[in-house]
């Protein structure tokens, strides 16, 4: 049989293969036990060890009950919920913990490969989808049961733009996509973002917002979140200071290139890295801009448009970790957990080879970057 008349890989099988790489890179995790925040979060939580406590998790600080008692202002339910899952199936067990979040993991690649498969060519979208699987610089996101919050947001905010795609969905993925967009709010406050990732996706493909329901679903998803928000009396989180603002833009430049070279040599990683002491020598700082800005420039030429919207949701989805930087000055690196979503999205769309032209008011065409050929293929609606 030539290579030609070889039956052609199913999308099911591909998927199933990048879950199982991703298995083989995080499956030692069943071995590790709890660390840092994991420990007043999950060991010492007063709540999450009786399911009769279930309403009380939608009316709570999510670390007012941990083993600290703190009030930081985070409203996360679903996060609470999935801890006393745990506590159900597990009991104590660290690695039923860790394999909870690595199940979260798994989902949220899948979430991102679906998306990717709407915008990109099949192999191009597994790229996209196996560069946010398997890149070391999630490990900490995975590796932190007390930032399973992370691994939640970015799995239904993805979902909800996967649904949301098309400019007239269903009901089925209309009703779908209200509720993951409300799940993603509910995880981690950054979750009302996802309408800046659908706002992006459509600009880049029709010029403009269309489709009014979609945006109606994730107001009301929104709305729901305030409410419940609202009706709990969470105090406000507490924010930064003018004084820590000036702080963290002093050293914006070094911040940028850390994080910069990070994608792209994210050797060593450690939960070490500080803001106090952070201070690069200016080669590096050069270096790590220089990079991220070429490279930005080039997946956008490669990419086209919804390359650009990509990189727009990874600005926005890493906006808020600003704040916590400024107030703390701890440098995580799971704060890159959902956006390099949108990194690999701009991935996805510059190896397919193609850039997306877009005009207002016409449908979206593919065509050959370098040649003058006319538009051939309609990938649009």
């Amino acid at each position: 049989m030539s290579r030609q008349d070889a039956p052609p890989v199913s999308p099911a099988a591909v998927a199933f293969g990048l879950a199982l790489l991703t298995v083989a890179a995080y499956g030692a995790l069943a071995l590790a036990g709890f660390v840092w925040d994991d420990e007043p979060l999950v060991v010492r939580n007063t709540i999450t060890g009786d399911w009769r406590n279930l309403p009380q998790m939608f009316t709570v600080d999510l670390w007012a009950v941990s083993g600290v008692g703190i009030n930081s202002g985070y409203f996360r339910p679903l996060m609470l919920l999935s801890l006393t899952l745990d506590r159900a199936l597990w009991g104590l067990s660290a690695a039923g913990h860790h394999l909870h979040s690595l199940a979260w993991h798994l989902a949220a690649t899948m979430s991102l490969l679906s998306l990717l498969k709407k915008a990109a060519p099949p192999w191009s979208a597994l790229a996209g989808a196996t560069v946010f699987a398997l890149h070391p610089i999630q490990s900490e996101a995975v590796a932190f049961v007390a930032a399973r919050n992370d691994l939640m947001v970015a799995t239904f905010t993805f979902l909800t733009a996967s649904l949301l795609w098309e400019e007239r969905p269903s009901r089925g993925a209309l009703l779908g996509g209200g509720l993951a967009a409300a799940a993603a709010a509910l995880s981690k406050e950054s979750g009302l973002f996802v309408g800046g990732l659908v706002l992006a996706l459509d600009l880049a493909r029709f010029g403009r917002p269309r489709g009014w329901p979609r945006y109606a679903a994730l107001g009301l998803a929104a709305s729901c979140w305030i409410g419940l928000r609202t009706a709990a009396g969470i105090d406000p989180a507490t924010t930064p200071d003018w004084s820590h603002w000036r702080y963290l833009f002093d050293r914006l430049p070094a911040l940028g290139a850390h994080y910069t070279l990070k994608l792209l040599w994210p050797w060593p990683l450690t939960t070490g890295h500080t803001l106090e002491y952070l201070s690069p020598p200016l080669w590096k700082v050069v270096l790590g801009l220089g990079l991220g800005l070429g490279g930005a420039v080039a997946l956008v030429i490669r990419g086209g448009r919804l390359a650009l919207a990509g990189l727009a949701f990874a600005g926005l989805s890493f906006a808020p970790s600003l704040a916590a930087i400024a107030l703390r000055g701890q440098m995580g690196e799971r704060y890159l957990y959902a956006p390099l979503g949108g990194v690999a999205l701009a991935l996805a769309l510059s190896l397919r080879g193609r850039a997306l032209v877009v005009r207002p008011g016409l449908r979206a065409r593919e065509r050959p970057d370098l040649t003058p050929a006319p538009p051939r293929l309609a990938v649009g609606p």
